[in-house]
């Protein structure tokens, strides 16, 4: 059996998909009134390109007021909020009763102010059409000082399981889920927090979509998708996904965070093609805070010698330079010094940022290449050479 019995509503492609899909149903409240002001679709590029924003607000579907459609959530959420009631600045609390529910809540995102994320499990119809029924797995709310006022909903199915906890004899995850289902994150180091939130698990990936944190309106705003846990390292933002088959590519991005975006990304893209005929390659692609692109693509290419690693390599797919790297004893397969060294070198990035994920990072590094030849371009001797 899946874990998650209530199939994602959206389709993903293997490769490239990347797409931000998801309903989100940000009401407000006044008084007791319920104010159901919108229902955003939300259409957003993935680590490559960040969310996109104004499509994101195009995609506006008015409720109306006293909306029905959301009056259930509402409900939901207010009891389930109940008995929470948040002292002063309250630090961040969890309140987990195994992977059935969890609530978080407190002062999340240093403001001052109680906010609170929780499961959920209600089902609305957006309109009369067939597949228009959504199932609102995640609320979000703000405390007033005397109860709990609705702030977003979001139709994703989260699946988790607590560290340590064995799932259920008929649950089966393809890959071991994130140990809860959303947590608050500093997104630059700098103290801007936001939100990260799973979804479904697929053989290779669990869905994790970043929000940012809005304070003047109290609402939680799209940015990323990525198809693994964030992690900030050295002041950037690591992203990630893969083809769905890790055999075919794995991609990293690292991002630096500005106001209110990802911004300044370089992306390591490595590929193993489909047919095994195909020379393995990666690519490194760095974009600016205007959108321009740089590309350098390395091919990994017959190396005449049992102590050389040869790589053929590219700069916005025009001949850039020749790297031969040169081990004292025969090597076998690659133990990814050459990788780290070209990582560091083609990103601008420390060597220590290089993706854990590859299999011989879990092997103790015995060896490494005893020199290095580059050949090519002025710009390329200049840029690969130690």
């Amino acid at each position: 059996m899946d874990r998650n019995p209530r199939m994602p509503f959206f389709s993903l492609t293997a490769a490239y998909r990347r797409r931000f899909r998801q309903i989100a149903l940000q009401p407000m409240m006044t008084g007791s009134a319920l104010v159901a002001t919108f229902a955003l679709l939300l259409f957003g590029s993935g680590i490559a390109n960040g969310a996109d924003l104004g499509d994101l607000q195009q995609q506006c579907l008015p409720l109306g007021a006293n909306s029905e459609k959301v009056g259930a959530a509402v409900e939901f959420l207010r009891t389930a909020l109940q008995s929470v009631r948040p002292q002063k600045k309250q630090a961040a609390t969890v309140i987990a009763h195994g992977s059935d529910s969890y609530i978080l809540y407190g002062d999340l995102f240093h403001t001052g102010r109680n906010y609170a994320l929780l499961t959920m499990d209600v089902t609305i119809d957006l309109d009369s059409t067939i597949g228009s029924r959504r199932t609102i797995g995640v609320g979000f709310a703000q405390w007033t000082g005397t109860d709990w006022t609705a702030r977003g909903f979001w139709c994703i199915d989260p699946a988790w399981l607590p560290r340590g906890a064995q799932p259920p004899a008929d649950v089966h995850y393809p890959i071991t889920p994130s140990d809860k289902p959303f947590w608050v994150m500093d997104f630059n180091g700098n103290g801007y927090w936001g939100v990260v939130m799973v979804g479904y698990v697929y053989r290779y990936w669990q869905e994790h979509y970043l929000f940012g944190f809005d304070p003047k309106q109290n609402l939680l705003v799209p940015i990323e998708e990525t198809m693994g846990a964030p992690r900030l390292i050295h002041g950037r933002m690591r992203l990630y996904s893969n083809s769905g088959h890790r055999s075919i590519f794995q991609e990293w991005c690292f991002a630096l965070w500005r106001r209110d975006r990802f911004v300044d990304r370089v992306s390591w893209h490595e590929e193993t093609p489909y047919n095994n005929v195909d020379p393995y390659f990666f690519r490194v692609v760095h974009t600016d805070s205007r959108g321009r692109e740089t590309s350098y693509k390395a091919v990994n290419e017959p190396a005449g010698s049992s102590t050389q690693m040869v790589y053929e390599i590219t700069k916005n797919e025009k001949p850039f330079a020749h790297i031969a790297f040169k081990w004292a004893e025969p090597i076998g397969e690659s133990d990814g010094t050459d990788e780290k060294y070209l990582f560091e070198k083609l990103t601008g990035l420390p060597r220590s940022m290089f993706p854990d994920s590859a299999e011989w990072q879990k092997v103790k590094i015995t060896t490494c290449f005893q020199s290095v030849r580059v050949k090519g371009e002025r710009e390329a001797v200049k840029m690969l050479s130690p």
